[in-house]
């Protein structure tokens, strides 16, 4: 019987380890000046991003259907220009990260704030967290958190 126990025991221990306890994302957004480009970067656990497309099966999870998911779940809008569609410039992975990465062409426009809609993992975690900030010169400029309750923000690109 104590032989049991102490497997039970060591399973629940395992089972446990390999989970996190906490759900959170972060991206941020800045202005390549030299090249007039808004640049976004995001990173999320890879499990998670797995769950949410695939249902976990597997965390070897392609650029296609990592594009799509992404463009679902985060919007960027420029106040003068509405929402834009940002081009996929590709993701890379670990075995505990998903970063992906984003841009939008600003040709001669020179935002001085972003609008964003995150809702990246929240359908799957009740207490996912996604931390969205902005930065200049790779200084913050703005920051906000956003979760399944409060998904919108609008965030200065430029230092007052």
């Amino acid at each position: 019987m104590k032989n049991l126990i102490a497997l039970v025991l060591l399973m629940l221990t395992t089972m446990g380890a390999n989970a996190h306890q906490y759900h959170f994302g972060l991206t941020e957004i800045s202005v390549n000046e030299n090249e007039r480009v808004l640049e976004v970067v995001h990173k999320y656990f890879i499990r998670d991003i797995a769950v949410a497309i695939n249902g976990g099966t597997d965390i070897a999870v392609g650029d296609e259907e990592l594009k799509a998911y992404l463009a679902m779940n985060f919007k960027l809008a420029l106040p003068e220009l509405g929402t834009v569609d940002l081009e996929w410039v590709g993701a890379e992975s670990d075995i505990r990260y998903v970063w992906m990465y984003q841009q939008y062409q600003l040709g001669d426009h020179h935002p001085e704030e972003v609008i964003v809609e995150q809702k990246v993992l929240v359908e799957i975690e009740p207490d996912q967290v996604n931390t969205v900030t902005t930065l200049a010169a790779q200084k913050v400029v703005a920051s906000a958190t956003l979760n399944r309750e409060t998904q919108r923000a609008v965030l200065a690109l430029q230092p007052d």
